[in-house]
């Protein structure tokens, strides 16, 4: 089945306006949304976003092939500073997707608030959902 889901941050501006655009897309096309707020500045709140999952020292340590180590050691530096000043890695958005391999996922991280470029995005989810639909039905 393709599901939307949108991890957000409650006060993230741009999270707010992909928020609209991404349930309004999906309520046109009969696609489950999912909405996940992922940080909170409260300190019992601590799931994480995709964003800084992925890319935390411990999962390139664990899953990491030799190449992500050898970024890993170079991007070191960069990975402290935005934990140290918490920079924003939301919105991120999921889509997954039955294929001809099992289950899949597109992820789109972060939004620029711009009204050409919203538009625009919008027309690319609709016809990115709508061809994932079709490639799901000719796999089920």
């Amino acid at each position: 089945m393709v599901e939307v889901i949108l991890e957000y941050d409650a006060t993230c501006p741009r999270c707010k306006r992909l928020e609209f655009i991404v349930r309004e897309v999906c309520n046109m096309l009969n696609v489950p949304f999912i909405p996940k707020l992922v940080r909170t500045h409260t300190i019992a709140f601590e799931d994480k976003d995709s964003a800084r999952r992925t890319f935390s020292e411990e999962w390139v340590r664990r899953f990491g092939s030799p190449s992500h180590k050898r970024l890993l050691r170079v991007l070191k530096p960069v990975f402290e500073l935005i934990n140290r000043y918490d920079i924003s890695s939301t919105p991120v958005l999921k889509i997954r997707y039955r294929g001809a391999y099992g289950v899949n996922e597109i992820i789109i991280r972060g939004f620029v608030d711009d009204k050409k470029l919203e538009e625009r995005f919008r027309e690319n989810l609709i016809i990115l959902l709508y061809d994932l639909k079709r490639v799901e039905r000719k796999f089920l």
